[in-house]
């Protein structure tokens, strides 16, 4: 059985299209899963950029992008690694179940009616990495820093869940709403409200730096600290 194979484009999971059957996959063009896909353990996946319309699930293999990789479908990292080497973008349902998913500056567009969620693993961007967030983030477990501002893409939810914790570090940012029953901490930049700040029970908030405004309409709650 072969070991490898290279295509200029590739779309797999469509009604009539192919599965991923050899180990190592470099697609220079666009790699579009159509389909329902898991990528095993021992599956190396090497894309010029990627989209996903179906459902793709990488459990244990390695998946990297050298330009955007966009999801309009439902994706979930369990195991293993994705790398995106432009920008990931999120219109659909993306998921941080365990594995690492690993960014560039460009960071993360997760648009309107897109739903994106750390509940486990490891997430990485480097310093000044883009986040932008017009849908909604839930951050269920470990932390998310953001230091590079939204570039525009705003007006999002953060739900941040009891193990967890959110940072505004720096750049710019619009938020519409937040509910905090873990840890935020808005440590430098700015940020605008334009909806409600609730810290439910268990929940703490620290405004230790930067700049927070609130619209007229905006309802700070506290159940927490």
């Amino acid at each position: 059985a072969p070991t490898s194979a290279t295509f200029g484009a590739l779309t797999i999971g469509a009604t009539a299209g192919t599965s991923l059957s050899v180990p190592t996959v470099t697609v220079t063009g666009l790699l579009t899963n159509a389909g329902t896909q898991t990528l095993p353990t021992g599956v190396t996946v090497n894309a010029g950029s990627a989209l996903n319309t179906g459902s793709l699930t990488i459990n244990g293999a390695s998946f990297s992008t050298s330009g955007d990789a966009t999801n309009s479908g439902t994706l979930d990292i369990v195991a293993g690694t994705m790398t995106v080497g432009g920008q990931a973008i999120n219109n659909g349902t993306a998921t941080l179940s365990g594995g690492t998913l690993a960014l560039s500056s460009a960071g993360v567009a997760n648009n309107s009616g897109a739903t994106f969620s750390l509940n486990g693993g490891g997430f990485s961007a480097p310093t000044g990495a883009i986040f932008g967030n017009a849908g909604t983030v839930n951050v269920n477990a470990g932390g998310l820093v953001l230091d590079g501002g939204d570039n525009g893409i705003s007006g999002g939810v953060y739900n941040i869940g009891a193990s967890a914790g959110l940072e505004f570090a720096a750049g710019s940012y619009s938020v519409a709403s937040i509910s905090n029953g873990g840890t935020l901490v808005f440590s430098g930049g700015a940020t605008t409200l334009t909806g409600d700040l609730n810290t439910i029970a268990g929940g703490t908030t620290n405004l230790s730096g930067g700049a927070l405004g609130l619209q007229a309409a905006s309802v700070f709650g506290n159940a927490g600290t």
